[in-house]
């Protein structure tokens, strides 16, 4: 898509970043893991990733200086989250685990342990040295017009003059997100794994029956 302009997001762009990976982890659907495992009403889980992204920790899609903006006209329309996995940092599950401990507090992720159990079970493990591309998000009114592909190809573009030792991208996507699949895919990756549970207990977490490990070399 012609006439995007990219940067770095900062902690300005706070609101259009939470959003992303709320409408992100939805998947398509009405609810996010967050909501489900921690007991989390839709206020509290917004103001749950505002206060982690404000503490601005690398490694993981909760930090908005790991967030890629697409811009048209001056505001956002499209935005994704990049790193590179476990480069100078613990692997992101590990980061991510650690932030929500802290911000949930002791008995809540407590709590939440046999659930989080549950989805352990459709756990797709991120290659370390890889680009990780999470958080894909575009505004309804620029879907469909090739915004997803470009922030892609920009970060992707941007790795590779600044790290170009790493070899490869990846993506994790819902099974049943097609409109995910349809935008991986012209973006050049291709399904390297599957994990999929047909566990009733884990449908009433997780917004799909598992998730898709997706890669292209770069």
């Amino acid at each position: 898509m012609s006439g995007l302009v990219f940067r770095r997001a900062t902690l300005a762009d706070l609101d259009f970043v939470a959003t992303a990976i709320i409408e992100a982890e939805r998947s398509g659907t009405g609810h996010t893991v967050y909501e489900r495992v921690f007991d989390l009403p839709p206020d509290a889980l917004r103001a749950l990733v505002e206060s982690l992204l404000r503490e601005e920790i690398p490694g993981s899609e909760l930090c908005c200086d790991n967030f890629v903006l697409a811009l048209a006209d001056g505001a956002p329309v499209g935005g994704i989250a990049t790193w590179i996995e476990a480069q100078g940092n613990p692997p992101s599950s590990i980061v991510r685990a650690n932030m929500l401990a802290w911000a949930l507090g002791a008995e809540r992720w407590r709590a939440a342990q046999s659930r989080l159990q549950l989805l352990a079970a459709v756990d797709v493990p991120r290659a370390a040295g890889a680009l990780q591309v999470e958080s894909v998000y575009v505004v309804p009114s620029h879907r469909g017009g090739g915004v997803t592909r470009a922030i892609i190809e920009h970060a992707i573009a941007e790795c590779r003059a600044a790290q170009p030792e790493v070899e490869k991208a990846q993506i994790l996507s819902v099974v049943e997100n097609e409109p995910s699949r349809r935008a991986f895919s012209r973006a050049g990756f291709t399904i390297a794994r599957r994990i999929q549970s047909e566990s009733p207990e884990l449908a009433a977490l997780f917004p799909g029956t598992g998730r898709l490990l997706w890669e292209r070399s770069i």
